[in-house]
């Protein structure tokens, strides 16, 4: 057909509209650069007075401004709004296209303030969005999108500005979209979404949880209206994920986590390259993988983090609103890294961060107090290391500019006095004046107050405070601060929600503290501590980690499990005892046998709750063995980027087995399901148990056996001979010289074996007779007893340690002869091993067990 027939402008604007509607199916880009092409040629050959020369131009200003989302070219923008301001011209007032046209150009404008941020740009879309509402007839099919689009505007705004007058317009503007939608329109979705992506941003400014509730609800049901092939999907994925991630950062909660990292990496999936929420999608993700580096210290997550804030920043134009924020959570990341490997490159980088974020956001902006107050903190940090006082000076300037700038009642302001006390304490520890340590106390206090209870939060900032409480008993030596400080220590170890790890370093500053000052403590803060110690060590010792690193962290605990016995021995609590070195011996072993233990009894009285359980135990039993075998694939094209599906799934699984235990545990009857037993627990029937049990414990400070009894009589003894330089000793005696490479050998062989003089086992074994098991024969009197019996040994420091000898008590004719036990792990025992034995002499039988982590830890 020829250029000039009348015709040709509306067919080609009807294919246009035919490829736009293709394009919106498939999301093929080529297909819309036809769309655009076609409108384009319909506009060139149409006449200036042709009555559908408007229709035309609002059909090329909305295709290039799709074009432009997705691709994020600054000149479709620009274009696409000449284009809507020419359709709005063309078309007279009372026309019933106007108010649409409108509307189209009013969503321009707020296109173009997203992407510049330009304070009118959005005044101006929010002017045509209330004109277009006030004009239009009540009952018009459109009158809901343009509530939903004066909400977009005035909820921009807000973020802008932070006028709390704008986000409550907007949120009232969405409600009142979607009441004006029925359930089944295809946009019902979108709207939902716009409302959960509202009350997500007056949660982060209030805190109210309900609105935070309410946006994950109304994200899972715009996520479950729109088709999975929908080019909508990803960010419907995209915003869910925003809303759970929130979630997790409020209450600590690992279910959260884990969905919101889902969530973004399946939106990644189905974004294609180019377009304009990739980079969105990647900042999001890499801090939700720098929040679960935080929380499990895996240090994969961080590097994944970095790499991938590093590529979002690259796919961020000059100028764009959310590169500032990008900048931002990649300071965070790297200020992670410092403290995780002290490289001052990492430090550096993450101050040089922060200042270009800060210095790209403009003054007034909602976000500019926050990153005032992150910069702050990574000048303090690197003041910490150079001593620069220039640093601090600035910080403490930024600090207190921040909290100037954050209105009262917001979330952040809690962490922005806490930032700033950490400065002041860095003063005081240069200077010494003590003004600035009252400072410190006043805010970190202060910090606390403005925390709601439950947040994760709170366990570093009554932690923070309780080590400048520390310090101010230091220089005033008394009582009150030195119990301030202890109880401060003990907030901070009691946050069921705060970070194990912080939690614990908590519980070993308090037990540093109370050692150190045994003249103001007492021995039942000391033994509240330790109780505390043991009770976090199934968190610090996850079964959602790897086996070789629930293995490192349990054998890093040994000192605190050993020190814990040592102290309640002391004590006089040997029923204490026993039950904390249980908890910490078995700790690995006990999570293995959960997961096979018999739920008859729970399958009586909950079956629905059995059931629950009993599948993720069988499910858990196939995952463990190789969930972190290397399975890794790359995402998102970003090198150093992976994901292990298999870990993944198995740490889900974790996650959802902890929360049945705390629905069992939460029922009458089942408190203590599944927790380390109680010491009546640990008693066998006597019938089973004929002879005593005895634990021996190694600390540097003391050595002792603690002697069980079938009648459930517990003793100690200290074990006078054995020093702690003795028991390195025989460590390296054991390991160096008595196995050699043969730590796996079931058994040691016969008595021909141990001839010679010069065999290191008869060392080994002479030195372990002296020291350890005689005295605890003759504790026992052996001579008194007149019936075979059995002696278990249960030790905290010698893994893999065969417990023989020859040695004649007194004038009786008990004898521990050559024999081995035939333990080859921590978890495998058997009984001695006859060789040839004298007439008439009795057989002691000595069953071993070892503690997995006291020998490596201290030895």
């Amino acid at each position: 057909m020829a250029d000039s027939h009348p015709d040709k402008p509306t067919r080609l604007n009807n294919l246009g509209s035919s490829l736009v509607a293709r394009f919106g199916r498939t999301g093929e880009l080529d297909v819309l650069e036809k769309a655009i092409s076609t409108f384009s040629q319909a506009v060139e050959l149409s006449l200036d007075d042709h009555p559908d020369n408007a229709m035309r131009w609002t059909n090329l200003g909305s295709s290039l401004l799709t074009r432009f989302q997705r691709l994020g070219r600054l000149e479709d923008l620009e274009e696409a709004i000449f284009a809507h301001a020419h359709a709005v011209e063309l078309t007279p007032d009372g026309h019933f296209d106007k108010l649409s046209r409108l509307n189209n150009l009013g969503a321009s404008f707020l296109a173009r303030f997203k992407r510049v941020g330009e304070l009118d740009d959005v005044q101006r879309a929010i002017a045509v969005h209330h004109h277009a509402i006030a004009s239009i007839p009540e009952g018009h099919p459109k009158k809901p999108w343009w509530y939903n689009n004066l909400g977009d505007a005035l909820f921009m705004r807000f973020e802008r500005t932070g006028e709390l007058q704008d986000l409550d317009r907007a949120i009232a503007s969405h409600r009142c979209a979607i009441e004006l939608t029925p359930d089944d329109h295809p946009d019902k979705s979108s709207l939902v979404n716009s409302l959960g992506i509202a009350l997500l941003r007056r949660f982060e400014r209030f805190g109210i949880l309900q609105d935070l509730d309410s946006s994950i609800l109304l994200r899972q049901h715009a996520l479950e209206l729109t088709p999975v092939d929908h080019p909508s999907t990803p960010l419907r994925l995209y915003e869910f994920g925003n809303s759970v991630l929130t979630r997790f950062e409020r209450t600590g909660e690992l279910d959260f986590l884990e969905r919101a990292i889902s969530a973004y990496r399946h939106a990644i999936e189905l974004t294609p390259e180019g377009h304009t929420d990739k980079p969105s999608m990647f900042d999001s993700l890499g801090r939700s993988l720098a929040g679960r580096y935080g929380r499990t210290g895996e240090f994969e997550d961080l590097e994944s983090s970095i790499s991938l804030h590093r590529r979002a920043i690259e796919l961020s134009p000059d100028g764009h609103p959310d590169k500032p924020l990008r900048i931002d959570h990649l300071a965070t990341s790297l200020s992670g890294r410092f403290e995780r490997t002290g490289e001052l490159e990492d430090l550096d980088g993450a101050i040089e961060a922060y200042r270009s974020a800060l210095e790209r956001t403009p003054d007034g902006h909602a976000y500019k107090p926050m990153r005032m107050g992150n910069l702050c903190g990574g000048l303090c940090m690197r003041f910490e290391h150079y001593k620069d006082l220039d640093d601090l000076e600035s910080a403490l300037l930024l600090g207190h500019s921040s909290i100037d700038l954050i209105p009262e009642g917001h979330p952040e302001l809690a962490g922005r006095y806490n930032t700033l006390a950490v400065c002041y304490q860095r003063r005081f520890e240069l200077m010494g004046h003590s003004e600035d340590l009252a400072s410190a106390v006043s805010m970190f206090q202060k910090a606390i107050e403005l925390t709601p209870d439950g947040h994760p939060g709170l366990s570093l900032w009554f932690a923070n405070l309780a080590g400048v409480l520390g310090q101010l008993f230091v220089h005033s030596q008394t009582q009150l601060n030195f119990d301030s400080a202890i109880q401060s220590f003990m907030a901070s170890i009691r946050q069921p929600l705060g970070t194990p790890s912080i939690r614990l370093q908590s519980a070993r500053r308090c037990l540093h503290m109370l050692l150190s000052y045994p003249g103001f403590s007492s021995v039942e803060s000391l033994q509240m501590t330790y109780s505390s110690v043991i009770a976090v060590l199934p968190e610090i010792v996850w079964l959602g980690y790897s086996i070789h690193r629930r293995f490192d962290e349990s054998e890093s605990l040994g000192v605190l499990v050993t020190a814990a016995v040592s102290s309640a021995i002391e004590a006089g609590s040997l029923n204490q005892a026993v039950e904390w070195f249980e908890a910490g011996r078995t700790l690995i072993w006990s999570q293995l046998l959960a997961l096979r233990m018999p739920l008859d009894e729970l399958q009586e009285k909950q079956p629905n709750l059995a059931d629950s359980l009993r599948s993720v135990q069988q499910q858990l039993q196939q995952s463990a063995p190789n969930s972190f075998v290397s399975e890794s694939t790359t995402l998102g094209g970003i090198p150093g980027v992976t994901s292990n599906t298999a870990a993944d799934r198995h740490r889900q699984l974790v996650i959802k087995y902890d929360s049945i235990l705390k629905d069992v545990r939460s029922c009458a009857g089942f408190e203590d399901f599944l927790r380390p037993k109680r010491l009546q627990a640990l008693i066998p029937s006597p019938e089973l148990l004929d002879g005593p049990v005895v634990f021996v414990n190694v600390h540097p400070i003391r050595r002792d056996a603690v002697i069980l009894s079938p009648d459930g009589n517990i003793t100690s003894i200290l074990l006078t001979d054995l020093s702690f330089e003795r028991a390195v000793e025989l460590r390296r005696l054991w390991v160096n010289d008595a196995i050699g490479g043969r730590a796996r050998v079931r058994g040691l062989g016969s008595i021909g074996d141990f001839e010679g003089e010069l065999n290191p086992l008869k060392t080994y074994l002479g030195h372990m007779w002296n020291w350890i098991v005689r005295p605890i024969l003759e504790a026992l009197d052996l001579a008194s007893l007149v019936r075979r019996f059995a002696i278990q040994y249960c030790a905290t420091v010698f893994t893999h340690m065969y417990l023989s000898g020859q040695r004649r008590l007194s004038t009786t004719h008990h004898l521990v002869s050559y024999g081995t036990i035939d333990a080859t792990s921590t978890t495998r025992c058997g009984s001695l091993r006859r060789a040839s034995w004298p007439a008439g002499v009795r057989l002691c039988r000595i069953l071993l067990h070892s503690l997995p982590f006291g020998a490596s830890a201290w030895i």
